[in-house]
């Protein structure tokens, strides 16, 4: 296995793209089945570089396995804060690949890339799921330090380094009415997010005459400092989703809202 700095293939690493069926052909066909989250995607990843933003993809011959994304705390797309550590946005290994030491591989160059300008590693994990699960980063040397809502926040110091925390939710959660208060936290850094949002919006579920929607774009930094909210779907004022953003989920507390307005 081989990690290199190659931010090309993370998208399609997302989506599970055959890639022993690879061409420009089917690239751009199932690359436009996530759009726009895509083109979002890279316009984020764009804007972000210069702050530090680094992305390693890990192959196995010439095809990619797994992709890690990092970059300084301060700049995080995640409602968390600290100083001088390396956050990870994202980790993911296809399913084909895991339990063969890929993630393990990816979380090891990142370190490695970092430790002489930081001062240690954070990430924003969950107790259960198989996306960014704690007990993988925990076995790797992550202490937690603190959790909410399902998710856990994981520090590993290189040297003296001071514990990251949570923002605190500045979000105010509307009450159920007659309408259905959906408030929607879209961060572009995860290309689900815009996906998940367009195809809502195009099946008229966002746009319905029973929804109150209210739509924040949270892909700069302050805009997440403002709020103490990342990537979050909030129905009658309770959190819907999970990162990435499920459409499943979304569709069902949808599905609950109209059946609780329903007359009995």
């Amino acid at each position: 296995m081989k990690v290199i700095d190659e931010a090309m293939d993370q998208c399609l690493l997302c989506i599970d793209y055959a890639f022993d069926q690879d061409s420009p052909s089917t690239r751009e066909t199932s690359l436009r089945r996530l759009q726009p989250g895509v083109r979002q995607k890279e316009w984020w990843r764009y804007q972000h570089a210069y702050l530090g933003l680094r992305t390693l993809v890990a192959y196995e011959g010439p095809r990619p396995v797994g992709h890690i994304e990092f970059m300084p705390i301060e700049h995080a797309p995640r409602p968390v804060a600290g100083h001088n550590l390396a956050f990870v946005n994202c980790l993911y290994v296809t399913p084909q690949a895991r339990g063969r030491g890929v993630g393990t591989g990816l979380l090891e160059a990142a370190e490695r890339q970092v430790r002489e300008r930081a001062d240690g590693m954070a990430v924003l994990a969950r107790w259960s799921g198989p996306t960014l699960p704690a007990h993988f980063f925990i076995e790797s040397g992550f202490q937690p330090v603190g959790s909410r809502q399902g998710e856990a926040l994981l520090s590993k110091p290189f040297r003296r380094a001071s514990s990251p925390h949570f923002l605190p939710v500045r979000l105010v959660p509307r009450a159920a009415e007659d309408r259905i208060p959906v408030d929607f936290f879209h961060c572009p850094q995860c290309p689900y997010s815009g996906w998940v949002l367009h195809k809502l919006q195009r099946e008229g579920q966002l746009d319905a005459p029973d929804v109150d929607l209210r739509l924040y774009d949270i892909g700069e930094r302050q805009a997440i400092e403002l709020w103490g909210v990342s990537n979050s779907v909030y129905i009658d004022g309770r959190p819907t989703g999970s990162v990435p953003l499920n459409l499943l989920e979304i569709e069902q507390g949808l599905a609950q809202a109209r059946a609780a307005r329903r007359p009995a």
